[in-house]
């Protein structure tokens, strides 16, 4: 049993500069998972790497709480989170009492050029649900120039709080990075007071989703730059950075930056560089009120303009928007910083388990915590479901059962759940109108509500609803559905995954990191104010209206859509007196046909007026607001001059246009362009456009705007692209779909060119026979080919080139294949190439995922001459709520095809799988069993998904390859 007890702080309630001097512990019946259980001894100079990563191995998923007891610990490897790398918390004591330090010269850290982790917590794909790491300091030891202090990826909720990463005390030792955010479908995650001393790179943020919100970031001493970003989205506020070296890099074609209230101080060779770098024409910058100085510039970047240092009142690299006259800044709302509540002696905490309550022993749990709230105990605390690991625990991975609205009130002012999981009975559900918690008038004026989930169940009822006028702080709480804000109190949100959110007349909310899904208005502000720094959406319908009176800003927005339509949906409305700013908010869509295309409506003066993606910058395959305005002010200015236009570059696929205006108060908010009746966007300083036809002439318009959004008189022009030389890119990723004695099928990854790739040549050449001349097999223009000529037994190099109109032809792509000489025994395919039951066909696509009702399809598979195959054997990924759906496996599917939707709707079903978990999508695991084969010979042969018996209505398997052979009987064909 732990022997520690709690005095557990809240990440959002403890800035890292006034850490308290009492360390973090949690009581006996808290269920953490203490280190020192599993072998890991503090201050003893001695490895903990193995004790550390049992207890992770052993504990992982279900909201555990890794919790390292005061003292040092010494780590040699990485500490890697297991299973789905989802649910997992690394919780120290505090900065000051908890170290994990990396040994000196630990093995595999010393190549600054090939980095390695200290801790990693998971990649792709986007399901690392609620991971955090809270309370503690990451060293990175002497002589490990290539560690990476913390290398962390949370998505939807989760985040890294109060955490001290260094190489050194002072950061003279060598590292690579600090903390790296960097895998591939990194956030929305929050990070808050940080701070990083020495190491290269301070952070580093990559990839092109799904966001990363800061608060409270100190740098000091990095030796390549403090925050370096290439395409992912960063929204920072109070960054203190002192350092010889750039601040803030910002770059890639999508890479979004908003740093708003922070203190940049240069040292030393400081004076030679800027502060802030831009370093990409396409990527944005967005900054407010800060302060630069001991650097030669505050900003500079491509294609903008130097800016001085000093104060930087409002700074944006793209162009300002607005749909009506009026001044086009930032609403630069009050900020108020969330509030801070003292920790409480222990005789003031109180458990629902005290009075009755369980998680997971199936009874109501709801009679108790109300009990509990109305004990007089200043804090309530929730530990979260027992481990599976503990299998004669009664409440073991369960939830607290909510059957009717617990009332917060009286002297409680933390409520506080361990990583617990709540679950709303149906009885609640049958009264959609009552909330689960209710805000009420109490003593405390600040009540605090953290660390909480709910199950994946969907329930109509709304999470909370605040009536009090006291301010109610929620934190790290996972699906707050339909909060309504109604007291005159503030309402604190941070690190929250929702939905429909309302603050009514009066009313105020402060909200950091704030991940906003589902169908209907994501955030409704009927007469209040709300303030979001950091916001991230997903699914379909608008996103936020603003009436009333309203105002809403929001400090940056990753605005995302996977795989849903948006055309005919708005993202944000301002009407009825609503007063709205947006700054840094961008939407990515994989697919162009999936993006919103009307980002702003706005109602004024009884006139609507409507905002398109057409007529703003290209981010993402969708719209950018680098700064939009959506309220009056007074105009004060004359209308700009017409602008001068100069072509800057001239390619065969694109042209590049110089903008410049003059206005009498200097500042010209961005350039209107069109080239026809096409609207090309809104820009600053410069534009490229992109696909087009060389050899041509093309026509443009281009109208200049001020800061009061007046417009001059349009700037016509011409040019014409240049001749077209630009060879296509080398086919990449040539590779084999099967090979047999009878034929050879080839795939490879589409080449790019700025005009259009018309086709790819195939030839083939005896591998054992160099001046043979090679033997041109096909011209095509799909991405996959079958070669039936060539002889069996022999070696040959096949070459693949593309070709563009004007007869370019890339450098060829070459593989060598060994033909066999007989009929194979076997037949492995991976997964390559699928048809999408319920959407338009895909074809040659790697499918990472495969969703119920889809299926692949692969065409003449050698399943056995003599005898038919009589064995599958499948690779798949699962996690748990999966377990249960179907895999088919059908011989000679019978398609029917409806427009572009193709199904399955007959065919020799030889092999069905009923699916396992594996633990997580990317844990592989291999299944095989017979397979009832009625005869062999080149068959088609399909993977189809059903949902079955699985808990989550998307079955969501994720296939790596299945094989037919000869099984037990393997024989002479």
């Amino acid at each position: 049993m732990l022997k520690h007890t709690l005095c557990l702080l809240s990440f959002s309630l403890v800035p890292a500069a006034h850490a308290v001097d009492e360390p973090i512990l949690f009581p006996a019946d808290s269920r953490v998972v203490d280190v020192t259980e599993y072998g890991a001894v503090p201050n003893d100079g001695k490895d903990d790497t193995a004790a550390i990563q049992k207890a992770f191995d052993e504990n992982s998923g279900n909201g555990s709480i890794i919790y390292l007891p005061p003292g040092e610990y010494h780590i040699s490897d990485t500490i890697k989170w297991p299973g789905r790398r989802s649910f997992n918390i690394l919780q120290g004591a505090g900065q000051g009492h908890t170290t994990l330090r990396l040994v000196d010269n630990a093995p595999g850290y010393d190549n600054a050029n090939k980095p390695k982790n200290m801790i990693w917590t998971g990649g792709p794909p986007a399901q690392r649900f609620k991971n955090a790491v809270r309370d503690l300091t990451i060293d990175s030891g002497a002589g490990n120039p290539g560690a990476v202090g913390l290398n962390f990826c949370a998505n939807n909720q989760g985040g890294v709080f109060d955490v001290t990463i260094r190489s050194g005390e002072n950061g003279e030792l060598p590292g690579a990075v600090g903390l790296g955010l960097d895998e591939p479908e990194v956030g929305p995650l929050l990070v808050k007071n940080v701070t990083v001393i020495g190491f290269d790179l301070g952070v580093r943020v990559r990839h092109t989703v799904n966001s990363v919100t800061i608060e409270g970031l100190t740098l000091r001493g990095q030796r390549v730059a403090g925050v370096d970003n290439f395409s992912n989205y960063v929204f920072l506020r109070k960054l203190d950075s002192e350092n010889s070296v750039p601040a803030i890099r910002n770059g890639g074609n999508d890479g979004v930056f908003a740093v708003i209230d922070s203190r940049i101080v240069g040292k030393g060779k400081a004076s030679e560089r800027p502060a802030m770098e831009n370093r990409n024409e396409r990527a944005t910058l967005y900054v407010r009120n800060v302060n630069v100085e001991g650097y030669a510039q505050a900003i500079t970047g491509d294609q903008v303009e130097a800016v001085a240092t000093g104060p930087v009142d409002e700074w944006v690299s793209g162009p300002r928007v607005s749909l009506f006259p009026g001044e086009i800044r930032s609403l630069n709302l009050p900020i108020v910083e969330t509030p801070t509540v003292p920790h409480d002696p222990l005789n003031q905490w109180v458990s629902p388990e005290q009075f009755g309550g369980l998680p997971g022993d199936g009874k109501d749990d709801t009679e108790a915590i109300q009990k509990a709230i109305d004990s007089g105990a200043t804090t309530v605390y929730l530990p979260r479901g027992k481990q599976k690991s503990n299998p004669n625990d009664p409440g073991r991975s369960g939830a607290y059962d909510i059957s009717d609205t617990i009332y917060i009130r009286g002297n409680v002012r933390r409520i506080v759940g361990l990583e617990a999981s709540l679950e709303v009975a149906d009885a609640l559900v049958k009264h959609p109108d009552k909330p689960i918690f209710m805000f009420e008038d109490g003593d405390p004026p600040v009540v605090v509500l953290e660390r909480l989930r709910f199950t994946f169940k969907r329930f109509p009822n709304p999470t909370l609803i605040h009536r009090a006028d006291r301010d109610l702080v929620v934190s790290a709480f996972s699906e707050v559905a339909k909060p309504r804000h109604l007291g005159k109190g503030r309402l604190f949100l941070e690190d929250i995954v929702g939905h429909g959110i309302y603050i009514g007349p009066g009313s105020t909310l402060y909200a950091r990191q704030l991940n906003l899904e589902g169908g209907d208005w994501k955030l409704t502000n009927d007469g209040g104010t709300a303030w979001v720094l950091g916001l991230k959406t997903e699914c379909r319908g608008p996103i936020a209206l603003t009436k009333a009176g309203g105002r809403t800003e929001i400090i940056g927005a990753h605005l995302y859509k996977c795989v849903e339509f948006g055309v005919d949906k708005i993202a944000f409305e301002v009407e009825h007196g609503g007063q709205l700013s947006l700054a840094a908010v961008a939407e990515y869509v994989w697919d162009p046909k999936f993006a919103t295309h009307t980002l702003v409506r706005e109602t004024r003066g009884g006139e609507t007026r409507t905002l398109t993606k057409h007529d703003l910058p290209v981010h993402g395959n969708a719209g950018l607001l680098p700064l939009f305005a959506g309220f009056p002010t007074e105009v004060a200015s004359q209308p700009p001059q017409p602008p001068m236009v100069t072509l800057i570059e001239r390619r065969d696929a694109s042209l590049t246009l110089a903008l410049a205006g003059a206005d009498a108060d200097g500042d010209i908010a961005g350039f209107i362009v069109r080239s026809g009746d096409e609207a090309l966007g809104r820009h600053r300083q410069s534009f490229r456009h992109h696909g087009l036809q060389p050899e041509t002439e093309y026509a443009y318009q281009v109208i200049a705007y001020n800061k009061f959004g007046q417009h001059s008189e349009p700037t016509a022009f011409k040019a014409t692209t240049a001749e077209d030389t630009t060879p296509p890119s080398k086919p990449d990723h040539l590779h084999t779909l099967h090979v047999t004695d009878r034929k050879v099928v080839l795939n490879w990854r589409a080449s790019q060119d700025a005009i259009g790739v018309t086709g790819y040549i195939i030839e083939r050449q005896p591998a054992d026979d160099s001046e043979a001349e090679a033997r041109v097999l096909a011209t095509l223009t799909r991405t996959e080919f079958e070669d039936r000529t060539m002889t069996k037994g022999k070696s040959y190099v096949y070459r693949v080139t593309a070709a563009d109109a004007a007869g370019n032809r890339s450098e060829p792509a070459t593989m060598k294949i060994d033909v066999p000489a007989h009929p194979p025994l076997s037949i492995k395919q991976e997964a390559e190439r699928y048809d999408d039951g319920q959407g338009s066909i895909k074809k040659g696509w790697f499918l990472f995922n495969l969703h119920g009702g889809c299926w692949m399809l692969y065409r003449d598979l050698e399943l056995g001459r003599d005898k038919p195959f009589d064995q599958v054997t499948i690779r798949y990924g699962a996690p748990n709520d999966r377990a249960g759906s179907i895999i088919e496996v059908v011989v000679d599917p019978v398609i029917e095809e409806v427009g572009d939707n193709r199904r399955i709707t007959g065919g020799e079903v030889i092999a069905a799988f009923t699916v396992e978990s594996t633990g997580g999508w990317e844990d592989f695991k291999t299944f095989t069993l017979p397979a009832k084969l009625d005869k062999g010979g080149q068959r088609n042969v399909a993977l189809v998904i059903h949902r079955g018996e699985a808990k989550h209505p998307n079955a969501l398997v994720n296939i790596d390859w299945f094989s037919l052979e000869r099984g037990a009987s393997k024989g002479p064909q």
